[in-house]
């Protein structure tokens, strides 16, 4: 992949520690090879491409884990907020 242009910066703070995510809208290139680590492996993350509008309906639902996983929630959140800031970006 190919970054065109950065559209966005997210600060996220959690306990003493600052977070901070970049996301760019890339040109694909051609395909690569995903690199788990092994915390993402444990976790049993598999990467999948998924329409937009699915992405923002799973994402959306971020406040279902409130009680669940405070990390799964935050993460939902931050991937939430970065789709809707593209599809704004777009308009």
């Amino acid at each position: 992949m190919l970054p065109v242009r950065e559209f966005l910066i997210l600060y996220e703070y959690y306990e003493e520690y600052r977070y901070i995510s970049h996301y760019f809208v890339c040109e694909v290139t051609g395909k690569g090879q995903m690199n788990l680590t092994e915390a993402e492996l444990k976790r049993g993350l598999e990467p999948q491409w998924i329409p937009l509008r699915d992405a923002v309906e799973m994402f959306a639902r971020h406040q279902d884990y409130a009680d669940v996983s405070e990390e799964k929630r935050g993460s939902y959140l931050r991937e939430y907020t970065a789709l809707l800031e593209y599809i704004k970006a777009k308009q």
